[in-house]
């Protein structure tokens, strides 16, 4: 049982940090197809692209990556705990190196938290 294990952490490991990318890499590419269709059907209609306003930044939501990270590093804390629990000779450092981990991750997200809040009516209010 513990040779399946040995073998399918770094598997699954691997396969995690290989996706992350291939996924910020396809999402960008159907960012760009999208503005280069908007512009051409711009083009199409003789509306002057300046108008479109491709370019402006998001307000993004306040909370929310702090929130997730957080989530995160919880989440990481639990898997080490649940596999130093179900795998025999698991414990002996992995389970360290999960809390370790998860615990980087975790005060992470709570910096995030803390800053948001901390900043929330400099940034996130309308200036009316």
């Amino acid at each position: 049982m513990t040779e399946v294990t040995a073998v399918f952490i770094p598997i699954i490991a691997i396969i995690m940090v290989f996706s992350i990318p291939i996924v910020a890499m396809v999402v960008e590419y159907k960012q760009k197809r999208n503005k280069t269709q908007l512009v051409q059907k711009a083009i199409e209609l003789g509306t002057p692209i300046d108008n479109l306003k491709l370019d402006e930044p998001k307000k993004r939501l306040p909370y929310r990556s702090g929130m997730v990270m957080l989530a995160i590093g919880i989440g990481v804390i639990i898997f080490g705990v649940v596999m130093g629990n179900t795998i025999a000779g698991f414990d002996q450092g992995g389970t360290g190196a999960f809390f370790g981990g998860g615990a980087i991750v975790g005060l992470i997200g709570l910096a995030l938290l803390i800053n948001d809040r901390m900043n929330y009516d400099r940034f996130f209010k309308n200036d009316d």
